[in-house]
């Protein structure tokens, strides 16, 4: 994943896999009564952990502090508490808890969650769809469900069960009480799933308790959600990442210089079941119900980490067109597209 070429460190972003996160087999790993920090031989240090169903890495550059450690430990724990919140394959965990009980009464969040779910609606609103709704909708559970990536499925779905499916959908209708920190469903069976954004949130989160502890060169990689300090490695002038070729294995398409943001990929290439003999898709379309099939990858490059995290899906569902109302919309947002394996990419703007 990681290279040194002419004194600048290369990271190759692979197409995201985003998935439904926390199952038992990815349970993030602390190790709290030491951090081991590896050393790529230039003056940083690394730890890996996995958590949301992937690995997660955090480098820190510059000279060591014996302050590290602590900072690390920390930033560990709160990566713990978040995946313990957002974790929907855990009957225990709190967005569990919400998606069985907000169709009977409010459900009162922590302010964790809560921070969560409102840069996810700050992010859901930049993904409007001219003709209704958005590119990115957290409420497909219901279809993340019938397309078996919440168990197995043996057969394609129904138009009968995907329209029922579909009843049960739709970002808008969502209840929130902003004074309150609640959040209703209008109908039962309604979930909320956050696979979408949780690795660009934590990504957020893990920026932010570094910055506020002194630490302010790193790269954060979770899960080919790639988050780059302002501040480059000493003697360099930029982080530079590099986006995979589809379907090529090794294959390179395209290194950035970069600092300061946070560059995220989509693509259903890498990622996929097999239902009744069809090629299914993790990326489902929020107003047909069926997984997407569009485009190769996409490759979305801007400040807020969980933005481009839910940027990264949305333009997979809604295509250039959408991607270039997205720059818009968030101004110093770009993309990377690449319609089919093979194929130029298109720079978005």
């Amino acid at each position: 994943m990681q290279s040194d070429k002419s004194q600048k460190n290369s990271f190759f972003l692979p197409a995201r896999r985003k998935i439904l996160f926390g199952l038992a087999v990815c349970i993030l790993v602390l190790v709290l009564a030491a951090i081991h920090f590896r050393s790529d031989g230039h003056d940083s240090r690394s730890i890996r952990f996995a958590a949301f169903n992937t690995v997660c890495g955090v480098t820190l550059y510059g000279k060591a502090t014996p302050e590290q450690e602590g900072v690390l430990r920390d930033l560990l724990a709160l990566m713990q508490r978040l995946h313990d919140s957002l974790n929907v394959h855990s009957a225990e965990s709190e967005l569990s808890r919400l998606n069985a009980t907000a169709a009977q009464a409010p459900f009162h969040c922590s302010d964790l969650l809560w921070d969560a779910l409102r840069h996810t609606r700050d992010g859901v609103e930049l993904t409007r769809l001219p003709e209704g709704g958005f590119a990115f909708d957290p409420t497909i559970g219901p279809l993340m469900r019938l397309w078996g990536f919440h168990g197995k499925r043996a057969t394609v779905p129904s138009q009968a069960e995907l329209t029922e499916a579909l009843s049960r959908t739709g970002f808008s209708r969502v209840e929130w009480d902003d004074d309150a920190h609640t959040v209703h469903f209008p109908v039962t069976g309604m979930a909320l799933d956050l696979g979408g954004m949780a690795k660009g949130y934590a990504c957020h989160l893990a920026a932010q308790h570094l910055e506020q502890h002194g630490q302010h060169c790193y790269l954060l990689d979770f899960g080919g959600n790639i988050r780059l300090s302002d501040t480059p490695p000493k003697g360099r002038s930029a982080f530079t990442v590099g986006i995979r070729s589809p379907g090529e294995a090794g294959g390179v398409l395209r290194e950035m210089d970069l600092t300061g943001v946070t560059v995220s990929t989509s693509g259903n290439y890498e990622r996929h079941r097999m239902v009744g003999g069809r090629k299914v898709g993790h990326i489902m379309h929020p107003a047909t119900g069926e997984p997407c099939a569009y485009l190769a990858s996409v490759t979305a490059i801007t400040e807020a980490s969980t933005l481009a995290d839910i940027f990264s899906t949305a333009v997979f569902v809604g295509g250039p067109a959408l991607a270039q109302e997205i720059s818009r919309r968030a101004p110093g947002t770009r993309f990377v597209i690449i319609p089919e394996v093979g194929e130029a990419p298109i720079d978005i703007p």
